[in-house]
Order: C-alpha cells, then sequence, then structure tokens
C-alpha cells in the first residue's frame, strides 16, 4: 500500500464512524427483538443509527477524496492509519 497524507480531520472521521458504529452494535446486542422493545429502545436505536449515518457521511463526503480513483486502496490505507 501506498503511502498517503491523510489529513487529521479524514482520520478523525474513521473513528467517529467506528465508534458510533459499535454505539449501535452495542445498544442492539442488548436489546430484546424489535418486535419486543419499547417505544423509547426503538427511539434510542434510531438515534444511535442516524449518528452513525451522518459519522459515515461525513467521512465519505471529505473533500481529500477527491475524485482520484484508486477509492478502495485509499481506504484501506486510512484504516490501517486510523488503527495505528
Amino acid at each position: 500500500m501506498s503511502d498517503y497524507d491523510f489529513p487529521p480531520d479524514l482520520i478523525e472521521a474513521q473513528r467517529a464512524f467506528w465508534e458510533a458504529d459499535a454505539q449501535v452494535h452495542a445498544l442492539a446486542d442488548s436489546l430484546p427483538p424489535s418486535l419486543e422493545m419499547s417505544p423509547e429502545q426503538h427511539a434510542e436505536l434510531d438515534q444511535l443509527r442516524a449518528a452513525r449515518m451522518d459519522a459515515l457521511k461525513a467521512l465519505n463526503n471529505h473533500s481529500w477524496w477527491g475524485g482520484t480513483g484508486q477509492r478502495h486502496a485509499r481506504e484501506m490505507a486510512l484504516k490501517k492509519k486510523a488503527k495505528a
């Protein structure tokens, strides 16, 4: 993989998405089946899913991506960098 010069806010966007995704999974794993969930539980899960979608949009719509191609390789390099 080539080295890329990732802007710090893009690395943070990747981490923010991972955190939001982890929160969704943690809550979903702790809840009863959907038909047994209370309206409050549905609302909390919906809120976390919306936050995860916002984080994903921020990550995917970052200006650094541009239209330069090799998106997959760049995404993999970003994930590696963000984990470090």
